[in-house]
This record gives structure tokens, C-alpha cells and sequence, in this order.
């Protein structure tokens, strides 16, 4: 099969190969791969600086949906034929990837590869650090910042479907405003203004009619905090 492959992590050499199909163990399943995501912990394992990077030479990769083409003997919830987004360590970009059974999820039909395979990890995270993080209730005004990145524009439109109040995108690229708009944002928190100190909780104001914000989420430090930026 073809796959994308990293041979030398001290100067970014990548290219596409051909290389062996891999074979499930008795609890992974091999998916044929339709689309795969591309996340920034893809840009660190080109340098050798992701955690879980194996040795070169290895296929980059995180997200990946597709179909099942084969299951290990102890796979009870998969069959030949399923349509699934796969979550890997490293592999998915490749023509076929080797997917921990509990880490695959049926994949309704309504949902095309190409999407499915931008909801990995970029949704997961900023899902697990609104709720489970942030704790974020109906009702609250939520900051992010970072927020036309995948994680960054993921948050938006989740903190909107959970029923923020009012979801404000930071940014350093002003740019990118219409952007996080169309994700969700109710307003644009300009982070490149001087004295961010005094002109964020300037901004923040004026776009929440005073009131302030819950949650604030940042995914330069990721962090998710309660805010101090009240009147």
C-alpha cells in the first residue's frame, strides 16, 4: 500500500511510499482509508517532538475514516463493511491504517469521509475541555482564544451547540474574523491590540453588554479557566 512516510526527523523528510499492509492484532481492526485529518501534532512528529512519535521511518497521523476490511479475532463490535472514523496513535496516512477496536466508532451514513476524518482530535479536545474542563452550563458567555485554529474553531461551534449565551474568538490574525463567524462566534476579541491587559476586558465588555465572560478558553496554554475579566 502507499503511505505518507517520515524518514528523518532532524530535517523534515517525508514522502510517500510503498510499504507493507499492516495486520490487525486479535483486538484492532484494519480500516481501508477514505480521508484522514491533519492536526498540529502532525507538524510535531515531522520534527521529533511529538510524545508518542515512533522511531523513523514511520506513517504520521492521528484521525482517519474509512471502512472495515478486516477484525481481529477477539472484535465483537466491528464487521467487514463498517463505516468508522479511526483513532491512531500514528498510521492514518496511508491507504490502509491498524485501529484499536475501542478506539473505532460507527460512522452514520449521513456523514461524509472527508468530514468525519476533521472531527477527530480537534473536536475531542476542545469537547472534553468545555465540558469536562470547563464544566460550560447553558447560558454562559465562553472566551477562545486561538479560535480560528481546528481546535479553536471546533470550540466555537460546540460551545454553541451546548447553548453558550454568547461565544467570543479571540484572534492574533484579525483576518481569519469571517471565519470563526461562520463557525459560530457571536463576536471578534482582537488579541493583537496594545495593552492587551486593559484593551481585552475593554473588548470583552463591549461585546457582552458588560456582563463579562464564564469561560475562558485558551488553547495557547491549554488551559480552560474561570475568567476575571468581569465589570
Amino acid at each position: 500500500m502507499r503511505a505518507v512516510v517520515i524518514t528523518d526527523t532532524s530535517n523534515r523528510t517525508v514522502g510517500i511510499a510503498d510499504v507493507p499492509d499492516p495486520v490487525p492484532g486479535d483486538d484492532e481492526i484494519l480500516v481501508d482509508v477514505k480521508a484522514c485529518g491533519i492536526n498540529f501534532t502532525d507538524l510535531l512528529s515531522l520534527d521529533g517532538k511529538y510524545q508518542n512519535n515512533p522511531p523513523p521511518p514511520f506513517t504520521p497521523g492521528k484521525d482517519a475514516a474509512g471502512v472495515v476490511s478486516a477484525v481481529g479475532a477477539n472484535v465483537p463490535g466491528h464487521t467487514v463493511g463498517d463505516r468508522v472514523i479511526a483513532h491512531v496513535i500514528h498510521g492514518a496516512m496511508a491507504e490502509k491504517t491498524v485501529c484499536p477496536a475501542a478506539m473505532a466508532f460507527t460512522l452514520p451514513g449521513g456523514v461524509a469521509f472527508d468530514d468525519a476524518a476533521a472531527l477527530g482530535l480537534a473536536s475531542l479536545t476542545a469537547y472534553l475541555a468545555l465540558t469536562r474542563r470547563g464544566r460550560l452550563t447553558a447560558g454562559e458567555v465562553v472566551l477562545v482564544n486561538g479560535a480560528s485554529g481546528g481546535v479553536g474553531l471546533a470550540a466555537v461551534g460546540i460551545a454553541k451547540a451546548l447553548g453558550a449565551k454568547t461565544v467570543l474568538a479571540g484572534l492574533t490574525t484579525p483576518s481569519k474574523g469571517d471565519a470563526v463567524l461562520a463557525a459560530g462566534a457571536d463576536a471578534v476579541i482582537d488579541l493583537t491590540v496594545d495593552e492587551l491587559k486593559d484593551n481585552l476586558r475593554a473588548q470583552v465588555m463591549a461585546a457582552t453588554d458588560k456582563h463579562g465572560v464564564d469561560l475562558a478558553f485558551d488553547l495557547v496554554g491549554g488551559e480552560v479557566f474561570d475568567s476575571t475579566l468581569r465589570a
